[in-house]
């Protein structure tokens, strides 16, 4: 595929990104493969970012504890903002 983006391209930047796999894996030969695919990819693109996939879920996580934090600040303040204006319409 990064073959055919060069040959269609030959000008554009092909930037191409990589996972490598768990350390512990399903398929035992999974890291000969990424190195096989990697070796390939760094011939047909001008550059390659190699992500580790335990890096990956571990930034997920965090940006997902971000999320509910923040969905509960805001459910907290939307809650403050209605009762503020309960008690003012009472008064």
């Amino acid at each position: 595929m990064a073959n055919a983006l060069r040959d269609t391209y030959p000008t554009a930047t092909l930037m191409n990104h990589c996972v490598w796999p768990y350390e512990s894996g399903e398929v035992i030969v999974q890291s000969y493969n990424t190195l096989l695919t990697l070796s390939s990819l760094l011939d047909a693109s001008d550059g390659v970012c190699i992500v580790q996939n335990e890096e990956l879920v571990r930034f997920y996580f965090y940006l997902h504890t971000i999320l509910v934090i923040l969905v509960i600040l805001v459910f907290f303040w939307l809650f403050w903002l209605s009762y503020v204006r309960a008690i003012r319409m009472t008064d």
